[in-house]
């Protein structure tokens, strides 16, 4: 019996790879501290990438709509509150 490969799910696997190595080469030598904007960019892609994984992965976008905008501003209040942190201890 063939079993066909769920293309959705095989995209987004694709894209947070790629996003992953977008941000290995933001931070040079990974090295935080290099410069400020190489860590906001890499905190942004990699809560971009967490987003991802809540609504493809973990089924939020067939919940109702209260538990996605919630499951939203929890990653949009958490990525900026962690770019303050970063930003004020750099």
């Amino acid at each position: 019996m063939l079993k066909t490969v769920p293309i959705r799910a095989t995209v987004v696997w694709l894209v947070l790879m790629i996003l992953t190595c977008i941000s290995l080469k933001a931070v040079p030598r990974f090295d935080w501290f290099s410069t400020p904007q190489a860590g906001v960019v890499a905190i942004i892609i990699s809560f971009f990438k967490s987003r991802l994984i809540i609504f493809e992965f973990m089924e939020v976008k067939f919940a109702p709509l209260a538990v996605r905008r919630l499951a939203e501003a929890w990653c949009i209040c958490v990525c900026f509150v962690l770019v303050a942190i970063y930003l004020k201890f750099i």
